[in-house]
């Protein structure tokens, strides 16, 4: 399973249990298969650095997001990602290898994907008041995208 530690995702090897080297591996980004929620990126949490909370999704928040996803053919697109206080503000994410790390903007038009062609939108944040609509979403973090693949 993939596995964040700070802002650096990469593949662990993890009991079922979810107790590793000390901690706690967490869900923190699910995809729809079957119809069904699925965890597919985790967050670790150890004693002593503890960032990642564990999530009790809505049921009606879930299934509206399920049958919005299935009206529109995004079940294969789009998720549910929990994002933390660093990532409103807007992150990068960058890919080597199998590694995937998140680092911030040096300014703030590298958000702007008009602006900078590499970046693909991929994570938006809505507030959780007012629900999910376009006056609320924020871009959350863009996908660095290699222009030669």
């Amino acid at each position: 399973m993939v596995v964040e530690f700070g802002h650096v995702s990469t593949p662990w090897p993890v009991p079922p249990s979810g107790e590793v080297a000390g901690g706690r591996v967490v869900p923190r980004s699910w995809r729809f298969m079957s119809g069904k929620l699925v965890p597919y990126e985790f967050g670790f949490n150890h004693p002593a650095q503890s960032e990642y909370r564990e999530y009790d999704l809505p049921t009606g928040f879930v299934e509206e997001v399920a049958v919005f996803l299935a009206d529109t053919n995004l079940e294969d697109v789009l998720g549910i990602c929990a994002i933390g206080n660093a990532e409103i503000e807007g992150r990068i994410e960058l890919n080597r290898g199998r590694v995937n790390f998140t680092v911030p903007p040096s300014k703030p038009e590298d958000m702007d994907v008009r602006l900078v062609p590499e970046h693909a939108p991929s994570v938006w944040a809505f507030d959780c008041k007012t629900g999910l609509n376009d006056t609320t979403m924020t871009l959350a973090r863009v996908c660095w995208v290699c222009p030669k693949h």
